[in-house]
């Protein structure tokens, strides 16, 4: 019996302990050579892991839902502003070519002039006074100004008008006119004054019956381009009491 029990602490104590792994009393607890450490192995609830997702999930939801309705809005926006302030007109016949040409497709702002006045060389929309019909046409003179018209040529307030944007006038017989517009009227012409039918016939026509400015040609593709206003350097119009 004594015997085994000191074979017995023996192979606890001794050398077999050490080549076991086992550490003696008072020992450092060392690692036993050749063997892999164990891994930690944590285990997230289920629970954590489901609420996650279910808040990642509500959240996508709310922004998607958020994003779709800032982009209705935007689009509900922009109709409405085109509804209230853009129209498109087609051009149907010759009389402000070589600007706009039959078959161009036209942007109308409707909202030019709510806060300013038609202003000498702007391409207006206006009512015809005796119809339902719509002309196009240049602005020439304004309320106040002496304009004259002779041979397809216009002249304001004692001054001829640079006009690159017309049609060659040759051709055009007509008896030289002049007159002065009366406030609130406008005097308009055609670019081509050759086939034009505006003020030289119908006189001065109401600003209140302007409907839009011409603005942009928008089809066909390669005629796409802005319609600036002109600068025409015109001196103020003259008192009234000298053109009596």
């Amino acid at each position: 019996m004594v015997l085994g029990r000191a074979l017995e602490n023996e192979s606890l104590t001794g050398p077999y302990a050490a080549r076991r792994g086992i550490a003696r009393r008072g020992d450092e607890v060392r690692q036993p050579t050749g063997v892999a450490p164990r891994a930690e192995v944590f285990t997230i609830p289920r629970t954590s892991v489901t609420a996650g997702s279910r808040v990642g999930a509500s959240l996508r939801r709310r922004v998607s839902r958020w994003f779709s309705a800032g982009v209705l809005l935007f689009l509900l926006a922009t109709v409405a502003w085109l509804y209230f302030n853009v129209r498109f007109g087609l051009v149907i016949s010759d009389s402000m070519n070589p600007t706009l040409q039959r078959g161009d497709y036209y942007v109308i702002r409707l909202d030019a002039y709510r806060h300013d006045h038609p202003q000498r060389g702007d391409i207006v929309v206006i009512r015809h006074p005796q119809g339902k019909e719509m002309l196009l046409k240049r602005v020439i003179g304004v309320g106040g100004d002496v304009v004259g018209v002779w041979w397809g040529r216009a002249w304001v307030n004692g001054v001829w008008l640079n006009e690159p944007y017309i049609k060659q006038v040759e051709g055009v017989h007509e008896p030289p006119q002049s007159v002065r517009v009366p406030e609130g009227q406008l005097y308009l012409l055609g670019d081509n004054r050759n086939l034009s039918d505006d003020s030289r016939d119908m006189g001065t026509l109401a600003e209140n019956q302007v409907v839009g400015r011409a603005t942009a040609i928008i089809w066909p593709p390669q005629r796409r381009c802005k319609l600036r206003r002109p600068t025409l350097n015109v001196p103020p119009a003259p008192p009234a009491s000298l053109t009596r």
